[in-house]
């Protein structure tokens, strides 16, 4: 026989009290365990947060040499500048590399137009040998008279006067073409020259203007030193360098005689000379009068 709600003995709960009441007392575990994990969450996490407030306030602390002065980094501030080192490193070292690409090309570039000037003039040496050659072979043209007596042989001697004449034309013709071509090499290489120098010193040296060329130029002038007697190398950086030092330091000496006449001071003459003030000849001439006849009137003299 099934039991209903409402049946069962008097004090005994029935099959439903029995499921109201075990489901009642889940609830009440739930709610109690809930406030409890809650605070063991939130206890974890302040501990966690405290471990690592703990952890940063212990970081390892390194003492290093700077400019001979002692400076005291962390663990994590170390590794930066170390790194930031290294960076700067790798960049300097990638700088001089390509400066010695630079030269090495600047190297290139020299010995090549070395190499193109022994050419030219290797050239110009034989045309020249030949061209006197030539002149020697020339010679005089056959007189007309020689027609007269023997055409043919006039005819043959002119023809080889004149072939003679044409190879020696065409010999000045070839050595006046290359003498033009290395002049436009030449300057080609000068100007390009004058444009690497201008570079180089506009980097190099302080203050370096559109006028500071000018004013060297005059500078070195001034010594007897110009494109003509310098020839290439009045487009090389050296030269202008030197120039510049020597300006500077002519400048500076200059200054500083400037400021030391300014500074002399005037000669002051001996007591007892003919410059002596007159207040002081008057006084030694009341001190002698008082020595020799002592009176009120000397005495208020002397004073």
């Amino acid at each position: 026989m099934a039991i209903r709600e409402g049946d069962g003995l008097a004090g005994q709960p029935t099959e439903a009290s029995l499921e109201e009441a075990i489901n009642s007392m889940g609830a009440e575990d739930e709610q109690d365990e809930s406030p409890e994990d809650e605070e063991g969450e939130e206890s974890e996490e302040v501990e966690e947060s405290e471990e690592s407030d703990a952890s940063e306030d212990e970081e390892d602390t390194f003492t290093i040499k700077v400019d001979g002065k002692e400076v005291a980094l962390k663990k994590s501030e170390l590794i930066e500048q170390a790194q930031k080192g290294f960076d700067y490193t790798q960049k300097t070292m990638a700088l001089a590399e390509e400066r010695k690409h630079v030269e090495r090309e600047k190297e290139h570039a020299s010995k090549l137009r070395q190499d193109t000037e022994q050419v030219f003039n290797g050239q110009l040496e034989r045309l020249q040998a030949l061209e006197k050659f030539y002149e020697t072979q020339v010679g005089d043209p056959p007189p007309i008279e020689w027609a007269q007596q023997d055409a043919a042989y006039y005819l043959a001697q002119k023809e080889l006067h004149d072939q003679r004449k044409g190879q020696l034309q065409q010999a000045r013709e070839v050595i006046a073409q290359l003498q033009q071509d290395q002049q436009r090499y030449r300057q080609a290489w000068i100007q390009q020259q004058a444009d690497e120098t201008e570079r180089e010193l506009s980097n190099t040296l302080p203050g370096w203007n559109a006028n500071s060329i000018g004013e060297l130029a005059d500078y070195v002038d001034g010594y007897g030193l110009n494109a003509q007697t310098l020839d290439a190398a009045f487009v090389m950086p050296g030269i202008w360098k030197l120039a510049h030092k020597a300006m500077l330091y002519d400048k500076a000496a200059e200054a500083k005689s400037k400021v030391q006449a300014v500074q002399k001071v005037p000669k002051v003459s001996k007591p007892g000379t003919v410059n002596q003030p007159t207040n002081m000849a008057a006084r030694k001439a009341a001190f002698e009068k008082a020595r020799r006849n002592p009176s009120i009137d000397s005495i208020a003299d002397l004073l």
